[in-house]
């Protein structure tokens, strides 16, 4: 018997929307848009018409570095819910806008009682990026053109739609 794992949505949703972002940045002619700054979305998740959490999206530029950015995602299961699945998360993401490409990202998540530490950090001159996952360490070379992380790649998708009411 499988067990129901509610964060699997979220994580094929965030594959969906990589896949998606690599598509229209890789697409002729794309151009770069900025990421909305100063922002915060505020989501209700729902699972068969039952409010099962919230999640809240968040960017603002990091003080005293004008090219950064930092957002952050948060997510929590609502009370009801958590009597059947508890769940709570925080993914946090310094993006060099400028340079277009994710800095420093961080995902601090528990489902149930299985927590999930993951930090990358990247070292753009070096052309390195550097992977603790749950206490374990790795390292890997960068690709040409930097790092996206699933949080940067959701904001430039935002920004790729345009304002609210534009085509």
């Amino acid at each position: 018997m499988s067990r129901c794992r509610p964060l699997a949505g979220y994580r094929a949703l965030g594959l969906t929307v990589c896949l998606v972002v690599l598509a229209a940045t890789c697409a002729k002619g794309a151009e770069r848009a900025e990421i909305p700054l100063e922002d915060r979305l505020i989501y209700s998740v729902s699972w068969l018409g039952v409010q099962c959490g919230e999640m809240t999206l968040e960017s603002a530029p990091v003080e005293g570095k004008p090219a950064l950015v930092r957002m952050r995602m948060t997510l929590r299961s609502s009370e009801f819910f958590d009597r059947v699945y508890r769940v709570r998360g925080e993914i946090e993401s310094i993006y060099n806008a400028r340079r277009h490409s994710t800095l420093r990202f961080h995902e601090v998540s528990s489902e149930q009682d299985e927590t999930k530490d993951d930090l990358w950090v990247v070292a753009l001159t070096l052309g390195k990026a550097r992977r603790t996952y749950n206490g374990r360490e790795q390292s890997f070379d960068l690709p040409p053109g930097g790092a996206h992380d699933p949080l940067a790649l959701l904001y430039r998708i935002r920004s790729l739609a345009g304002a609210p009411g534009s085509e």
